[in-house]
């Protein structure tokens, strides 16, 4: 299994990191899929507020050329300076049933 970061630069790898949850929750009755605009929004480092004083790194685990999980790791500059910590989130964590790909 590879892990590779996202370039947010890219349109291709944007959608890429999109749409895995559409494939992994295909046919789920509870899952609402986000609104495109609104999940495309959230890695454009020119119009989303939060890079204005913070950053974000996205990533995506695949195997034989099949995307099979995601994640987001934020660093939000003003909690951390507000808290005096170095902490991060992550956030956009979804994968296949697999604790290997988790």
């Amino acid at each position: 299994m590879d892990v590779i970061t996202i370039d947010t630069r890219r349109k291709a790898d944007v959608k890429r990191f999109l749409q895995l949850p559409l494939r992994l929750y295909t046919g789920s009755r509870q899952w609402v899929p986000p609104i495109t605009v609104d999940a495309s929004l959230q890695l454009n480092r020119q119009k989303h507020p939060f890079f204005e004083h913070s950053d974000a790194v996205f990533f995506l685990a695949t195997h034989d050329g099949e995307d099979l999980g995601r994640i987001s790791v934020l660093e939000n500059r003003r909690y951390n300076a507000h808290r005096g910590e170095h902490t991060a989130f992550f956030y956009h964590f979804e994968c296949v049933d697999d604790p290997s790909v988790a």
